[in-house]
């Protein structure tokens, strides 16, 4: 009885009948979870390196919403101290009563940025700290501690930004990690008026609506978050806008 050839090597003249042996019945539960050990895929396994932030999305840019409340003088979650979707803090329980701080969300990153902020017009200081990043104390697990609002950290810079109505003042300081500098010390606070904080080409400046001060004069990249400056009631601090910019 002669043989028949049959080419197998050119696409499309495999002959799907000739292997019949092969079928869906015969790999049921071949392949299941209990077939793999618990141990045996471990995070020991994976590099550091292959495990990064979502590229897609911007998970530590700067948000203008609170977080990461801690609070001070005896404030507690009995009291209101957050409104308007997270934007705005005021404590309000007297002369250094119950008060919260808070810090935005994100950073500023090391190049352009704008904050636009309503300081509160009261007897505590209100507005804002730019802190340098880095500076902020966590635990093993990376989490901030109860120490993260601990103010003029060493070795690091730190900028502050206050107004009140008892000093009927405007006031800002530079902290450049060992020794402190007022930048502005005026007269007259203001009473619902914008205040912006902003980086342009390196060039940090800071305008309470009356007037314009420099923070730092050229070559700033420095990334910074956020603090409120509202753990002295009576204060406030509402975040109208903020962001990184090209």
């Amino acid at each position: 009885m002669a043989l028949t050839r049959v080419n197998y090597s050119r696409q499309g003249n495999f002959p799907i009948d000739k292997l019949p042996s092969i079928t869906n019945d015969k790999l049921s539960g071949s392949i299941s979870t209990a077939k793999l050990a618990d141990n045996s895929v471990t995070t020991a396994k994976i590099a550091d390196a292959a495990v990064t932030n979502n590229k897609s999305g911007m998970p530590n840019h700067l948000k203008p919403v609170w977080i990461n409340y801690s609070y001070n003088a005896g404030g507690n979650s009995s009291h209101r101290f957050v409104s308007n979707y997270g934007k705005k803090i005021y404590s309000n329980n007297g002369n250094n009563g119950g008060a919260i701080h808070a810090m935005l969300d994100g950073s500023t990153g090391t190049g352009n940025f704008i904050i636009e902020y309503i300081p509160g017009y009261y007897w505590g200081w209100s507005g804002i700290y730019l802190r340098e990043n880095g500076s902020f104390m966590k635990d093993t697990d990376g989490n901030f501690t109860s120490g993260v609002y601990t103010d003029q950290p060493t070795g690091f810079k730190q900028f502050w930004t206050g107004n009140n109505s008892s000093n009927n003042a405007r006031y800002c300081t530079y902290w450049n990690g060992s020794s402190s500098t007022v930048l502005l010390n005026a007269s007259g606070g203001t009473n619902g008026a914008t205040w912006y904080v902003w980086r342009a080409s390196g060039v940090l400046s800071l305008s309470d609506s009356v007037g314009t001060t420099q923070l730092f004069a050229s070559g700033d990249t420095t990334d910074y978050i956020i603090v409120s400056s509202t753990a002295q009631s009576v204060s406030s601090c509402e975040i109208i806008s903020a962001r990184r910019q090209v």
